[in-house]
């Protein structure tokens, strides 16, 4: 028994003066698999290390796959939805705004002849991916402001609860018209010929706020910015020359993106990428934009941001 505790003693000595993993060592980037990837895809092809620092990029499905990692403190960069970079801010979560790297990915699609105007949608029926998340909030709005009234004067349709699910009924034919966005709606198009995307809820956003629209976040991890300073400027700008690069080299991006996994043909990528809306630009250079976007979802419910207009202390500044 002596000689058993002795044992145990030690190996838990080892053990607890084995160094740990330290993340400092590694920057890990988290992205949703999607336009957020697109941008970001030509730096995970050309840049594993910065300053000595390697890179981990991970790509994920769901946006509650990224949630978990920031929770725990996983990443030191992450591409989110911009309303739950928003909400986890004002849960306490340390991540500040670095970037706004997507602008707008919203269709409306089916079969059949385009919209010049929402109220040509009246008394019809629209199907969404589910109730509550962006395009759901989004079309509403941009449907009241058009004076009509969502689930009276437009039917929203709840059928298809994931963006997949909607893809794929949009493609069989089973959903007429339907809200998606790229690059799912890419893949239903190539499934389908005959749908096509009838109107572009990007410009009815621009044409009625003024701005455009600040879907996705980039955020930084504050304790990294604030050591790291220098280190971060760097990589601002990695990512908006990989941004940059996706949208001026459309060819190389798509073999960049099947590569990756992020998309599983190159055709799909070819017809998807000018419509992602990718266009990186820092937080400072379009505040307003931000705010319109944020007091939407707000309006709509508050706890879709985390219950207030994030403070100052959500943009990252040197």
């Amino acid at each position: 028994m002596r000689r058993l505790c002795t044992i145990v003693l030690t190996l838990a000595l080892i053990i607890s003066c084995t160094p740990k993993p330290n993340s400092s060592e590694s920057i890990r980037i988290l992205s949703l698999k999607g336009p957020s990837a697109i941008s970001l895809v030509h730096m995970m092809n050309e840049t594993d290390s910065v300053d000595g620092k390697a890179i981990r990029y991970q790509l994920l499905n769901e946006p509650n796959q990224a949630r978990a990692r920031l929770l725990r403190g996983e990443a030191e960069f992450a591409f989110l939805p911009m309303n739950l970079a928003a909400n986890l801010y004002n849960k306490g979560l340390p991540y500040q705004l670095l970037m706004i790297p997507v602008w707008g990915s919203l269709y409306l699609c089916g079969d059949g002849e385009a919209f010049s105007d929402l109220h040509d949608l009246k008394g019809k029926r629209v199907h969404m991916m589910a109730r509550g998340l962006n395009p759901d909030i989004i079309f509403r709005y941009l449907l009241e402001q058009a004076g009509l009234l969502p689930d009276k004067d437009v039917i929203l349709d709840y059928s298809f609860p994931s963006h997949i699910d909607l893809a794929n009924a949009v493609k069989a034919g089973l959903a007429d018209l339907a809200i998606l966005s790229e690059p799912q709606l890419s893949m239903a198009i190539q499934g389908n010929s005959s749908i096509s995307r009838l109107m572009d809820l990007n410009k009815k956003w621009l044409k009625e706020t003024g701005s455009e629209m600040a879907q996705t976040a980039l955020l930084v991890h504050a304790d990294f910015a604030k050591n790291n300073p220098v280190l971060t400027d760097q990589l601002i700008t990695l990512f908006s020359e990989s941004g940059i690069k996706a949208t001026s080299d459309i060819k190389l991006t798509a073999k960049l993106i099947v590569k990756n996994d992020i998309l599983p043909d190159e055709k799909v990528a070819v017809m998807a990428i000018p419509h992602c809306g990718i266009h990186p630009m820092s937080y400072s250079a379009t505040r307003e934009a931000l705010n319109k976007y944020l007091k939407v979802f707000y309006a709509f419910d508050p706890e879709t941001i985390g219950g207030k207009i994030p403070d100052e202390s959500f943009f990252y500044s040197k």
